[in-house]
């Protein structure tokens, strides 16, 4: 009987810790948050983007590293779902574009043009309406980790 309560508890302790155990792979964190992003910091990696892919669950993102700041154009060509876009330098949101439709089946030279007011060198893609339901805001912290 000890025994088998012992295994159960063992159990329930290593689940629990399963489950609360943090992602691994590169993450930011904003918002009290921890999103898991795919790296775009190659060229190839930034010109192909979030393009063709059906969506992004709501953990999830993509965050493009550049080598130095500077107003970077997005657009959606290619792009199959909404997106919300933060502008970041040096660690803190500069602009955020909430909700951008994909603009399916407009030609390339009438797609919407995206860039930020101010230089950035990083610029994170998540879900349409991510930010907005967790409240982001110009000036607050967004902080990039490694985890294996």
């Amino acid at each position: 009987m000890k025994t088998k309560f012992l295994l159960v508890l063992t159990s329930i302790i290593f689940i629990a810790a399963a489950c609360n155990r943090a992602p691994t792979g590169p993450v930011v964190k904003l918002a009290g948050e921890l999103i898991k992003v795919e790296l775009a910091d190659s060229v190839a990696e930034q010109v192909a983007g979030l393009s063709g892919r059906t969506g992004l669950s709501d953990d999830q993102g993509m965050w493009f590293v550049f080598d130095q700041s500077d107003r970077y154009i997005f657009w959606m060509k290619g792009m199959k779902f909404p997106i919300d876009i933060v502008w970041v330098k040096a660690n803190k949101i500069v602009e955020i574009d909430q909700n951008i439709d994909p603009q399916i089946g407009a030609a390339d030279t009438d797609l919407r043009l995206y860039q930020p007011v101010e230089p950035v060198d990083r610029v994170l893609e998540l879900p349409a309406g991510w930010s907005g339901r967790h409240g982001l805001k110009i000036g607050d912290s967004v902080e990039f980790f490694q985890n294996n």
